[in-house]
């Protein structure tokens, strides 16, 4: 299969010449600029959400609802519009969000058919995405694939993701992540060393095995020795599938714990949807148990993310359908806040502002439905610094 490749100058795959890409130039550039940079222009909005559909009274509502509170860009997490039918999905999205809105898709179980069929979703996803300057990622787009959200060059400001097919596509996405999340920390992400298998990260190939590995922060000679949390990208994994018991519904076991711990080992957001509707647990500080991190309060309001401990949510009201929740699932005592036919939920999106108020160590996010009620609301605090 192809790998995907984007930059900020375009998309092409491994059988095209890459464009050459210096990051380590152009950040140092920014470097000088950022000290100056207002607080309201380092601030990057961005909604998530999954199973959508193409019903203009819900998933239509919900695009523009993210557009109206000033989002850039959109995160799916799968399930797209359920007719196996891409080009439809697209037309649907440039429709409702404009056809240069970025989104960078997650690969849902009702994607998977037609997903390398000719024009399918492989090919009008990529299509689409070569309209998406902001993203620069590698990997194999549905399987393992690593991205930067840039909106501008200001360090530290922009937003690391790892989109994961875990449980649909392949294997080796635990693997994946771990290797991802230990070279993406500013200063590692240096000049591209491209060559015709398509190595676009230091010693990363599409697909994700490991060759050189950069230097880590802190290490002997590393470029990033004087680095702080501020330095470095949010981290955040994106996927369709859950756990059965990271979910309200009737979802059985269906990634297993691998790509939760490694995203949890790094400090990484976990963002899924599948179940059709919202949830978000309180910072854990193992998923395989089901543990509540016991070093913070449970405060439904805030929360701190770390290496070794952080949140996941679901967010699976794109718009198909609003689901009643499972009382064996719903009250168990990680969960934060949650949202499903119940409580009177409607199709709606967690939107997150990355940078709160100029604050790189800051995150304001809420859940909010088309009728403009608000589930759950709460700021994310992170410290990177290496785990003692």
């Amino acid at each position: 299969m192809l790998a995907l490749f984007l930059s900020v100058v375009g998309l092409t795959t491994c059988t095209s010449a890459f464009p050459s890409v210096k990051f380590g130039t152009q950040q140092e550039e920014a470097d000088g600029e950022a000290l100056s940079t207002p607080p309201r222009l380092l601030q990057v909005k961005v909604a998530f959400v999954g199973d959508h559909g193409v019903d203009p009274r819900t998933t239509g509502r919900v695009f523009r609802m993210i557009k109206d509170e000033g989002c850039e860009a959109l995160f799916s997490l799968g399930d797209l519009d359920y007719q196996d039918n891409p080009k439809l999905f697209v037309d649907f999205m440039d429709e409702h969000l404009g056809p240069t809105f970025p989104v960078l898709p997650a690969i849902g179980n009702h994607d998977v058919a037609r997903f390398h069929d000719y024009g399918g979703y492989y090919d009008v996803l990529v299509e689409r995405m070569k309209r998406t300057p902001q993203l620069e990622c590698t990997g194999e787009f549905g399987v393992n694939l690593s991205c930067r959200f840039r909106r501008n060059r200001a360090p530290g400001t922009d937003l690391h993701l790892v989109v994961s097919g875990v449980g649909s596509f392949k294997d080796d996405h635990a693997g994946f992540i771990r290797d991802m999340f230990s070279d993406a920390v500013e200063g590692t992400w240096g000049e591209d060393e491209s060559d015709d298998e398509g190595i676009t990260m230091k010693g990363k190939k599409n697909g994700g095995k490991n060759g050189k590995k950069a230097k880590q922060v802190g290490e002997e000679g590393g470029d990033g020795d004087d680095e702080s949390t501020s330095g470095t990208p949010w981290r955040i994994c994106i996927w369709h599938k859950n756990q059965r018991m990271f979910q309200i519904g009737k979802k059985e076991d269906e990634t297993g714990y691998g790509t939760y711990e490694q995203c949890r080992e790094a400090g990484a957001i976990v963002a899924t949807a599948h179940e059709h509707t919202y949830s978000r647990t309180f910072a854990m500080s193992s998923f395989a148990t089901q543990t509540v991190d016991p070093t913070q309060p449970r405060d439904k309001s805030s929360l701190t993310i770390r290496p070794g401990s952080t949140f996941a949510f679901v967010s699976g009201l794109g718009g198909d359908s609003v689901r009643k929740w499972n009382p064996m699932m719903r009250y168990k005592p990680w969960w934060a806040a949650v949202a499903a036919k119940d409580n009177g939920a409607r199709a709606g999106a967690l939107m997150c502002t990355f940078n709160y108020g100029g604050d790189a160590t800051k995150a304001h996010c809420y859940m909010k439905d088309i009728s403009g009620r608000v589930y759950d609301d709460f700021i994310v605090t992170r410290d990177y610094s290496p785990k003692p």
